[in-house]
C-alpha cells in the first residue's frame, strides 16, 4: 500500500541565504575553490562545487570547455560516441579533472563505458545515469558490474528522490557522492509533477550524520 506523506515539505521559495558579516575588502577577494579529500578512496578533488548535470544533455563537450575554464565540473551526457570522446580528450586533455562520463546500466553501455575508460584512462569519475534512484539494480550494478572490471572510480549516484532512499544508500551504498536533486518538476517529462520537495535543512543534518561531505565550521 503506497505511503502518503503530508508532512510540510521545504522548498527553493523558503530559502533565504542571510548575510553576515564579513572582513572582505572586495568580491575580487572571495575564493569559492574547495579541496574534497573522498571518505572511501581517499583521493582529492579541487575546484569550485558547482556541477552542471547530464540530464536534459546539459553536459556537452562545449558546456566542459567553458566551465572548466571557471574551475566547475561538468558530467557528460551518455549520448556520445567513443570517437568522439577520444577526439575530446585528445584536445582538451587539461579538462578531463573536471569531467565526470555518464553510463546507462544496460550491456550496451557498461561496453561503450569500459572502451572509453580503456581509451582514456585520465577518466576518473563515473556517473550513473539512471531515472530511478529506487532501484536495486543500480546498486547491484555500481557493486559488481561497474566495480568488478574497471579500476578504482569515483562514482556519482543518480540524484536521490526521498529521505527513505537517502537512507538506504547512506547505509548499504558508500559511494563518494550522494547527490541531491533539488527541484520540484520533472524536465525530462515537460511537466510539472511534485518528485521532490527538499528540506535544507535536513539535509545538512544527514550530512553530518553521514560524514558526508564537510560542514562548513564559519561563512565569510
Amino acid at each position: 500500500m503506497p505511503l502518503i506523506d503530508n508532512n510540510v515539505k521545504l522548498d527553493f521559495k523558503d530559502v533565504l541565504i542571510r548575510p553576515k558579516r564579513s572582513t572582505l575588502k572586495s568580491r575580487a577577494d572571495v575564493d569559492l575553490t574547495r579541496q574534497f579529500i573522498f571518505r572511501n578512496s581517499k583521493k582529492t578533488y579541487q575546484g569550485i562545487p558547482i556541477v552542471a548535470s547530464n540530464m536534459d544533455t546539459v553536459g556537452t563537450f562545449e558546456m566542459a570547455i567553458q566551465l572548466s575554464k571557471l574551475q566547475l565540473f561538468t558530467t557528460i551526457h551518455k549520448h556520445y560516441t567513443v570517437e568522439q570522446w577520444k577526439e575530446f580528450a585528445a584536445e582538451h586533455k587539461d579538462i578531463l579533472p573536471n569531467v565526470a562520463i555518464s553510463s546507462g546500466m544496460t550491456e550496451n553501455d557498461l561496453k561503450k563505458l569500459r572502451d572509453v575508460i580503456n581509451a582514456i584512462p585520465e577518466l576518473e569519475y563515473i556517473c550513473v545515469d539512471v531515472a530511478n534512484g529506487y532501484s536495486e539494480h543500480f546498486v547491484e550494478f555500481v557493486r559488481y558490474d561497474l566495480r568488478e572490471p574497471i579500476r578504482d572510480f569515483q562514482v556519482i549516484p543518480p540524484g536521490i528522490l526521498s529521505l527513505q532512499n537517502l537512507f538506504y544508500f547512506c547505509i548499504h551504498q558508500k559511494n563518494d557522492f550522494i547527490r541531491f536533486v533539488l527541484e520540484n518538476s520533472c524536465k525530462t517529462l515537460q511537466q510539472q509533477c511534485p518528485l521532490v520537495k527538499s528540506a535544507i535543512e535536513i539535509t545538512r543534518i544527514l550530512c553530518k550524520l553521514f560524514y558526508i561531505g564537510v560542514e562548513r565550521k564559519y561563512f565569510i
